[in-house]
């Protein structure tokens, strides 16, 4: 059986105290396990080191005072602003000529479905002239379509012969007519009338 041995330190004088490992095993496994060979040098050693790795308040203040200094001083060339500006210009352009467009052609669009539709009414009625003409290059056709507009045909009781012989003759007028239409008559015939 291994014996610990536990120093207290009470006022400059060191008491020793034996346990038994038995007794409190878990607690002695672990502090058997750390490492208690600190010298002063030791020490000395593992207080720079946590200094080296550590950042004072003094050095975050002076780094962000050169970080914020250095943003300030850094200034854009002349020919980026211009390259920028116009690149800029050339995107909007891009992007209005495509919505410019998108309205063009919704527009152009119902522009054609209108005309498709007027195609589609105008060939429904030249279809239906196509058909009556043929139907009034036949002789049965061109009857029935007489018929319908209230001709009928006569018989030969209806048949109403007329004479042209007994007709009046027409005689034409002669006659003196007045001073102007003498005037009027020689300007027309001056200029070929």
């Amino acid at each position: 059986m291994n014996d610990f041995e536990i120093k207290t330190f009470e006022k400059n004088n060191v008491l020793t105290q034996t346990v038994d490992e038995a007794s409190t095993n878990p607690i002695f496994e672990q502090v058997s396990e750390f490492d208690n060979s600190y010298s002063d040098s030791r020490l000395k050693e593992l207080t720079d080191e946590f200094e080296n790795i550590t950042v004072t308040d003094e050095d975050i203040e002076s780094t962000t005072l050169t970080q914020t200094n250095v943003l300030e001083k850094t200034s854009v060339s002349f020919k980026a602003k211009l390259l920028l500006a116009a690149s800029i210009s050339i995107a909007v352009l891009l992007m209005f000529l495509c919505v410019y467009n998108i309205f063009r052609i919704n527009a152009m669009s119902s522009s054609i479905q209108l005309l498709e539709g007027n195609i589609a009414t105008e060939s429904v009625i030249l279809n239906s002239l196509q058909n009556d003409v043929s139907d009034l290059n036949n002789t049965n056709g061109l009857v029935n379509e007489l018929q319908s507009n209230g001709y009928y045909e006569l018989s030969d009781d209806d048949i109403v012969y007329v004479d042209t012989t007994n007709a009046a003759v027409v005689e034409e007028v002669s006659g003196s007519t007045n001073w102007f239409d003498g005037v009027c008559n020689f300007i027309s015939n001056v200029f070929g009338g």
